[in-house]
């Protein structure tokens, strides 16, 4: 019976909350105003106490060390050696999610078709993928694409500096593997270039 009771009276007070929050419910004790201070003035005032006790200088020169490491090794992935050749052949389709206009607005591609791309813009290098930190790499990655100066050299793994300064040329990164993980490539040193319409990624044992 007591239990009938409260759950009627909780039906009650749900039909009624219109009414009772709508109600002058009057002054109850001393009121204050709610201040919240500025953002910027509690950050200004952190910022002020972290350079007193030399936190913010220790904070800084952290950061400078991370950006210089990071610099002078990206972050690359680490891969098997090719231990034989290897051939493959890639076929290169983009499906466009809009369509496709030229300056008048007549419409060339229609959304869902798909595109080569490799017919629009031809890979007029060769893509070369090694491990910087294996220096037989290094080596026939220099001896074998760097007579081509148009061929891309690309490091997955190593010191970006120190081997820029010592070869004195351009090299680029696959930072986190992006690359190799898109053309499928599972051993290095490997090779990517376009013949036709297609691509094919070669990887080379070395001694």
């Amino acid at each position: 019976m007591e239990r009938y009771l409260l759950l009627t009276l909780l039906v009650l007070l749900i039909a009624c909350s219109e009414l009772l929050f709508a109600g002058e419910l009057g002054v109850i004790g001393k009121t204050y105003q709610i201040e919240e201070e500025d953002l910027v003035v509690v950050m200004q005032r952190k910022i002020m106490e972290k350079q007193k006790s030399g936190e913010l200088e220790k904070e800084m020169m952290a950061f400078k060390d991370r950006s210089e490491k990071l610099i002078r090794r990206p972050l690359g992935i680490k891969m098997n050696r090719a231990k034989e050749y290897k051939i493959k052949s890639i076929t290169i389709l983009y499906k466009l999610s809009e369509d496709i206009s030229d300056a008048s607005g007549k419409i060339l591609y229609k959304a869902g078709t798909e595109v080569n791309p490799l017919k629009i813009k031809k890979l007029s290098k060769a893509l070369c993928f090694f491990d910087g930190d294996d220096q037989k790499q290094v080596e026939w990655v220099n001896k074998t694409c760097a007579e081509n100066k148009l061929n891309k050299l690309i490091m997955t793994s190593g010191d970006f500096l120190d081997l820029s300064n010592k070869y004195q040329r351009r090299f680029y990164f696959d930072q986190r593997g992006a690359l190799v993980a898109r053309l499928g490539i599972e051993s290095l040193p490997a090779v990517v270039r376009q013949q036709g319409e297609m691509l094919y990624v070669e990887e080379f044992p070395i001694n």
